[in-house]
């Protein structure tokens, strides 16, 4: 049975391979009005011969202990670079932080509250 691949199809294929998977294709198949025909057997075994090394990828670094007191202070981090770039009310121009008395300072005290890190032991 023979496998159609596009050339779509095989700029996807070649980068997810390893260097030559292209190359090898084209000698062992046969291309027709731009498709490329190989054998099912012949595909498999050049996935194989072909494939990249798996790489690990590295974890994000945890936060710094202690300063993070739940989910607000987390919103609040990855949102406040966003309403400083769109000048947004609730940060201070001066201090460019969370006016104490803004309803983004209200929310974040709510979902640290609701949503704490570090419980208080009983």
């Amino acid at each position: 049975m023979n496998v159609a691949i596009t050339p779509f199809q095989a700029r996807l294929i070649s980068g997810r391979t390893a260097a030559g998977w292209h190359d090898a294709a084209t000698k062992a198949g046969t291309v027709q009005n731009g498709v490329l025909f190989l054998d099912q057997a012949h595909h498999e075994q050049l996935l194989t011969q072909f494939q990249r090394p798996a790489t690990p990828v590295a974890a994000p670094p945890p936060p710094a202990p202690g300063k993070m007191r739940g989910l607000g202070d987390l919103v609040h981090r990855v949102a406040l670079p966003i309403a400083r770039a769109l000048g947004l009310n609730c940060v201070d121009k001066t201090t460019g932080q969370l006016k104490p008395d803004s309803r983004c300072q209200q929310r974040r005290n709510a979902l640290n509250a609701a949503v704490p890190f570090n419980p208080p032991t009983k």
